[in-house]
């Protein structure tokens, strides 16, 4: 499993302060007070290249500073009986064959601060979930390059509350159908995301996820798709913060931040239940993926990609309740074997 490790890396303590709700300036973003503010109408997490009003960019890598992620997730376990592989017709969700959007987050927002050696965490963060939906917030982690007289040190990582469904900066803001994935395969040369690939990357933490499988006579059942023990899971997304224009300015609905999850082609047990998956990010490699300092391309998504299937071989499948399809209903029974 993934387990809290201490971090070896130096410790910035002076940008390490709660998120207060306050403002530095008169149009920041939440967050900012923990941050030193070098302009207004700016978001408070910028890459290496600094900063501009409607997005951020990231420069090369400097000097990076590597941190000590978790440790101790067991590798090769088991992918379990006979009796957790499904073995059924390959579903496809509607129209495009993307992954569809349920998602299990059973552990406290504390549990994920030492999980993950989070050093600001947000006032507000998501409750345990067992049946979390697009538009809902989810909990996503981020590594931001430090601003001001803090420029130049250690990332800070940041665990925050996310709309999940993507909300381009440019975009009229939440309307038509949440952008809740985003192909690995297109994400880099994608208008929408290309810029998110390049220096805005987040993981959101996950016990597991729902899917829909298409039986032979075309009914569906419901599948929960975790990891053994319970573990732990990291699904690779992309973030973006956008300003409404038509909230007042200091007001908590200025700034939203939303996120869309990664997916790939399935491999593993869960290739016999749906087409695409998230692309799972492994504690061994999870320091890279949110590195600000470091320019995403297609390369870095591919690269990512193709280590999916060593945790990919270990995912157990099981069918569940009907209930998952409605959305009010949130309760532990929803992951239970049926």
């Amino acid at each position: 499993m993934i387990e809290a490790a201490a971090s070896s890396r130096p410790v910035r303590r002076a940008v390490l302060r709660a998120w207060t709700g306050s403002f530095l300036s008169s149009d920041d973003p939440p967050g900012s007070a923990s941050l030193t503010s070098v302009t207004s109408n700016v978001p408070p997490w910028c890459g290496a290249g600094g900063c501009r009003a409607r997005c951020w960019t990231s420069g090369p890598a400097v000097g990076r500073r590597r941190r000590a992620g978790p440790s101790g997730r067991s590798r090769g376990a088991p992918v379990g009986g006979s009796g957790d592989r499904v073995s059924a017709t390959v579903g496809r969700c509607p129209e495009n064959g993307r992954m569809c959007g349920r998602f299990v987050m059973a552990r406290a927002s504390s549990d994920l601060v030492a999980l993950f050696d989070v050093d600001v965490s947000g006032d507000t963060l998501p409750d345990p979930s067992w049946n979390i939906a697009p538009t809902r917030p989810v909990s996503l982690l981020v590594d931001a390059a430090p601003r001001g007289d803090d420029a130049g040190g250690p990332p800070v990582r940041r665990l925050a509350s996310a709309r999940w469904g993507f909300v381009a900066a440019g975009s009229p803001g939440p309307v038509g159908a949440p952008l809740f994935n985003a192909r690995v395969e297109t994400a880099a040369e994608k208008p929408t995301f290309r810029e998110a690939v390049a220096s805005r990357r987040g993981l959101v933490p996950a016990n597991g996820w729902y899917e829909w499988q298409v039986r032979p006579d075309g009914s569906k059942r419901p599948v929960y798709v975790s990891l053994p023990d319970d573990e732990v899971m990291l699904f690779a997304a992309l973030y973006e913060w956008w300003r409404d224009p038509a909230a007042a300015v200091g007001s908590p609905s200025r700034w939203l931040l939303s996120t869309a999850v990664l997916t790939r082609a399935s491999s593993g047990p869960f290739a016999e239940v749906h087409d695409r998956m998230p692309v799972l990010v492994g504690a061994d490699v999870m320091d890279d993926w949110l590195d600000p300092e470091t320019e995403g391309d297609d390369d870095l998504l591919q690269g990512v990609s193709g280590l999916v299937d060593e945790i990919a071989a270990r995912l157990q499948v099981h069918e569940v309740s009907p209930e998952v399809g409605r959305v009010g209903v949130d309760s532990p029974s929803l992951v239970d074997p049926v």
